[in-house]
């Protein structure tokens, strides 16, 4: 199952409370601001551009293309 990207900013909020996390530990390690990481969590900014994909996945610790396949609706999960 493929999660669409219009699910992009609630899994990533997801993994980040599961990790117990907040938003200002992302974007540090992300190198944003906090309201950026907020904006894509909300579904406001769809995490389209290379700067805030770079940064979210710095933040998440994740390679880069988790984030690429998550926000182009090519990640695939288990059923």
């Amino acid at each position: 199952m493929k999660i669409p990207p219009s699910r992009c900013g609630p899994v990533l909020r997801a993994v980040r409370q599961h990790r117990g996390e907040v938003q200002d530990d992302v974007a540090n390690r992300g190198n944003m601001n906090r309201a950026k990481v907020a904006q894509v969590e909300l579904g406001r900014n769809q995490a389209t551009s290379a700067k805030v994909r770079t940064g979210l996945a710095a933040g998440f610790r994740v390679d880069r293309g988790v984030i690429d396949a998550l926000a182009e609706g090519r990640l695939d999960v288990a059923d």
